[in-house]
């Protein structure tokens, strides 16, 4: 529908833009999983994916991880930094290049990895269980189009 002035554009229109709704989803999606009682640990978002990215990959560094997320090296940083002052990673030096940093899960956070996925898991079906199986994967197929 055509606006009576091209230039004005109106509050609803705004909202219902898809970037506006991207961002208030992730708004959304990311309150529930940080906010749920069983986030025993406090874990961000970031946090519990770079954490889970650790305990999948043997021998990786800062880099290696910011690649895997699609995350910038600074947010990537800040997430170690903060996972290793919760003692839940520690950061060494590579034998293989000493200007390297690997990181590496800790055995608590090793203890307390079924737990926090056990979360995450939960978190996740319940910010989807407003759509149907078919609208579940409909929504993973359009976000996977735009992301791509």
């Amino acid at each position: 529908m055509a606006r009576k002035n091209p230039s004005k554009v109106e509050f609803d229109e705004i909202r219902d833009r898809v970037g506006f709704l991207l961002r208030r989803a992730h708004q959304v999606v990311r309150a529930s999983l940080e906010n749920d009682p069983k986030n025993k640990l406090g874990l961000t978002a970031t946090q519990h994916s770079v954490l889970t990215i650790i305990d999948t990959q043997d021998d990786i560094d800062q880099i290696g991880i910011a690649r895997l997320l699609d995350l910038d090296r600074t947010t990537t940083g800040l997430a170690i930094k903060n996972l290793q002052k919760n003692g839940l990673v520690t950061r060494e030096r590579d034998p293989k290049d000493r200007r390297s940093l690997l990181i590496k899960i800790t055995p608590k956070a090793k203890r307390q990895m079924p737990g926090i996925q056990e979360w995450a898991l939960g978190a996740h079906i319940r910010n989807v269980s407003k759509l149907t199986k078919q609208e579940q994967k409909t929504l993973r197929q359009l976000l996977k189009k735009i992301a791509d």
